[in-house]
């Protein structure tokens, strides 16, 4: 099984290369929206079968793959707002179209996990997407009204990414510096 110390990344987009990079760490939650939703067939025939094998060698099950435990989210909208990723959705959730939902993240995303669904969609709520401009583009970032309050932190950058830290966040993070 892959360690936990592995790090997901977030970069700018292509045209921004160059620019430094945020982490967020391994085990991390970050706000996303539901984009599309797979039937169990359609994720296990993705890349010739090569994501489905990789989330068993990972410790998936495969009777866990069934419609709907497989999604596609996006954490923004804009020109520039495809590429979403793919995630597992927690057995006993119903991810739908729409929904927004936290996602625990992890540098190999076979292992992204839907963790929780903040709001269903069509339902009013705290969460939306809200304008960020930048530069020359217009994007609409996801937010929830008040997650600063419950330990959320934006990424700066030209798109906003909310994330939440795992709780041993601290302590990895001085544990990096320390052995640098």
């Amino acid at each position: 099984m892959l360690k936990a110390r592995h790090t997901y990344m977030v970069t700018l987009l292509a045209f921004l290369a160059g620019c430094a990079a945020t982490e967020i760490p391994s085990g991390a939650l970050v706000l996303r929206k539901i984009d599309s939703v797979y039937s169990r067939d359609k994720f296990i025939s993705l890349d010739e079968g090569r994501r489905y094998a990789c989330f068993l060698r990972l410790g998936g099950k495969g009777e866990d793959v069934v419609d709907g435990s497989f999604v596609v989210t996006v954490g923004f909208q804009g020109p520039y707002s495809g590429g979403g990723e793919i995630a597992f959705v927690r057995p006993g959730l119903k991810a739908d179209v729409g929904d927004i939902v936290e996602m625990e993240t992890y540098a190999v995303r076979e292992r992204n996990v839907i963790t929780k669904i903040r709001q269903k969609n069509g339902y009013p709520g705290p969460c939306s997407f809200v304008t960020n401009r930048f530069l020359w583009n217009t994007a609409e970032d996801l937010y929830c009204d008040g997650i600063e309050r419950e330990g959320w932190q934006k990424v700066p950058g030209s798109y906003g990414t909310w994330f939440k830290p795992p709780e041993d966040w601290k302590t990895q993070k001085s544990s990096r510096e320390r052995s640098r």
